[in-house]
């Protein structure tokens, strides 16, 4: 089902990398007929039948969610999200290849969106800031929060003290309190080693929840 060489599902490498690692390897790109691929796949993902459960999805900053969800005032129970980890990802780098596909530049951009990737702890703790209190008029006593967030450069116990902080502020007029410590997993199979094993260190990702009071 791949239109290329070996390539991760999840990021897109760049061009220069690609061709220099089939190279080093004497691989040539397959031929493939695109459009059967694509048929492949639909039939895949639509063989099973659509979900009974309904719901609402719009496309859009978090910082205007309650904008964008108006009927939810007050109503959320659950929030569940997974911000930009800092220092990590360049989405719109990350991303080139699909952005190209949409019309976007033909070779990777970094720097694109200023949101995509923070380097300064501050500023990446104003930012989820800004995101909680976009949600702030839908959620109510008794709402769950529960994100999960990197660890490649802050101790657990900073992202702990960083997201209660930034949470608080964002969402005045309640109270937020962590239910534990967290719980902490290993990211196995990290794209990384895929294409150089072993020159990537053990990473780790959080998963704090928290619970608004009044």
């Amino acid at each position: 089902n791949c239109l290329s060489n070996r390539m991760p599902r999840t990021i897109s490498t760049k061009p220069q990398y690609s061709i220099q690692w089939w190279a080093d390897r004497a691989l040539a790109a397959p031929e493939r007929n695109s459009f059967e691929v694509l048929r492949t796949m639909l039939r895949y993902r639509l063989k099973e039948p659509v979900p009974a459960l309904r719901g609402s999805v719009k496309l859009c900053d978090a910082r205007v969610a309650a904008r964008a969800f108006p009927l939810l005032k007050e109503r959320l129970s659950l929030v569940v999200t997974s911000p930009p980890y800092l220092d990590t990802t360049d989405y719109t780098e990350d991303q080139w290849l699909r952005l190209w596909f949409l019309g976007g530049s033909e070779k990777p951009r970094t720097g694109a969106n200023k949101d995509d990737r923070h380097t300064d702890l501050d500023s990446y703790w104003s930012f989820l800031e800004e995101a909680w209190s976009g949600i702030q008029p839908l959620v109510r006593r008794g709402t769950h929060v529960v994100v999960r967030i990197g660890g490649t450069k802050v101790a657990k116990e900073d992202l702990l003290a960083g997201l209660s902080s930034s949470l608080g502020r964002g969402l005045s007029g309640y109270k937020v309190k962590p239910r534990d410590a967290g719980e902490t997993t290993e990211i196995r199979n990290r794209q990384t080693n895929v294409f150089r094993p072993g020159t990537s260190t053990g990473r780790v990702e959080h998963d704090f929840t928290f619970k608004v009071t009044a």
